[in-house]
């Protein structure tokens, strides 16, 4: 997967609060398995997947409906301290 900005993170937390709570942290892992995985299509192919972008986790985030609302309230901020957590918790394994 292509390195890990500030951005990625602020999107990857707008595209899971529209979920449910309890859906959010499958939601991270899942949007970073497949950020992974097309990048590895990018890299191989030379394009990005129709559906999970060009391997930037911003890229796979923005294919999802994205929460509009205040970055400051504090569920916003939850679900930015679940995307980092969850994030920690995929390097660890990959």
């Amino acid at each position: 997967m292509r390195p890990i900005l500030q951005g990625d993170l602020i999107m990857a937390a707008r595209a899971v609060l529209p979920l449910a709570p309890s859906a959010r942290f499958g939601a991270v892992r899942r949007m970073l398995e497949e950020a992974h995985c097309a990048d590895r299509i990018r890299k191989r192919l030379g394009r990005s997947h129709p559906l999970w972008g060009n391997g930037a986790l911003i890229d796979r985030a923005m294919r999802a409906p994205l929460y509009r609302g205040s970055l400051f309230g504090p569920e916003y901020l939850q679900a930015l301290a679940l995307v980092l957590a969850v994030i920690a918790e995929w390097r660890a394994r990959v």
